[in-house]
């Protein structure tokens, strides 16, 4: 753990109503590659980003964001994680990618949830803005900030007494905060509709001929 100085900021990533984002490297140049610095703006959601630290700490698996640094930054919590250069898979362009490569994408996503699921984790954000893609093609699932522990049992019904998650990923029983024990199948039926947003997508070539035949 560290404070924000360790850290110099490249270029901002951007603003949300929770949080900023910069790419950063390390002040002391013992590391020349970039990073993503995320800064809490919005301190009533301190609880949330503690949990996506925690979270993060927690999971070890090449298709999840990995945490590199955490700290305070005069009274707001920052966390350094990877950057994935090529964005996220709402940026992305499939369509140059075979149905076959893409079902494989998806499953470096399951790999990832089953990993939050064997920790106890539910991710209960799961959409294609949450999914990061590397320099190299690989795909790594971020954002963990509605995540909810399964074993902090005290707390869950705090937790889940409000709506969360995206509106066209969310299961039907999160909606509304409905349901007191939210279990891994709200996530699976996240996975179903990303499972179909990786296989809506057609390759150009094949737009192009399926254009072509209607044509005629």
């Amino acid at each position: 753990m560290s404070d924000s100085r360790a850290w110099k900021k490249i270029r901002s990533l951007g603003e949300g109503g929770q949080g900023q984002t910069f790419v950063v490297q390390r002040t002391d140049r013992t590391d020349e590659r970039q990073y993503v610095l995320k800064s809490l703006k919005n301190l009533d959601r301190s609880g949330r980003f503690e949990s996506e630290i925690t979270a993060l700490s927690r999971l070890a698996h090449p298709n999840v964001v990995q945490i590199i640094d955490h700290g305070d930054d005069s009274g707001r919590p920052f966390l350094v994680m990877e950057f994935c250069e090529r964005g996220d898979l709402a940026g992305f362009d499939l369509r140059s990618h075979s149905l076959l490569s893409r079902v494989l994408m998806f499953r470096q996503v399951c790999d990832a949830v089953a990993t939050a699921h064997r920790n106890r984790l539910l991710h209960r954000d799961l959409k294609p803005k949450n999914i990061l893609v590397r320099a190299n093609g690989t795909l790594a699932v971020g954002d963990f900030g509605l995540c909810l522990d399964l074993t902090e049992t005290d707390d869950r019904l705090t937790e889940t007494a409000e709506a969360v998650g995206p509106r066209d990923y969310i299961a039907p029983e999160l909606e509304g905060g409905r349901v007191e024990s939210p279990l891994p199948s709200s996530d699976c039926y996240s996975l179903g509709k990303l499972l179909y947003y990786f296989v809506f997508t057609r390759p150009s070539s094949t737009i192009s001929r399926s254009s072509r035949k209607f044509a005629r």
